[in-house]
């Protein structure tokens, strides 16, 4: 091997090892990118569910303390259902919206 083929020899490593740092670098970015986006989307959800089990409790307290023999009150059943619809609702949005968001995530680290 003359010298002339050594040294391109050992620039194409040297520009392999480069290209190669390079796509390790930007992959650890992406991963940092998804972990952050993950943290701070957790963050919300989990206030979000914090919320919903408030809500769920408080309507779980007011159902629970009505005595058995009382006189249901149509209005506040009425209102109870319709909580429970908007609730409902509400987690069915959480649940699309974490689904897109990992499929988007998933795509954005490949």
């Amino acid at each position: 091997m003359s010298d002339e083929e050594k040294r391109m020899s050992v620039e194409a490593v040297m520009q392999s090892m480069a290209d190669l740092r390079f796509s390790v670098s930007q992959f650890q970015s992406s991963i940092e990118d998804f972990l952050v986006s993950v943290e701070e989307t957790w963050r919300e959800v989990k206030s979000s569910l914090a919320s919903i089990e408030a809500r769920l409790a408080g309507m779980e307290v007011r159902v629970s303390t009505l005595p058995i023999d009382a006189e249901i009150n149509v209005e506040e059943m009425k209102a109870m259902n319709e909580d429970l619809a908007a609730i409902s609702k509400e987690v069915s949005r959480m649940r699309q919206r974490f689904q897109t968001f990992a499929e988007a995530t998933l795509v954005r680290v490949n």
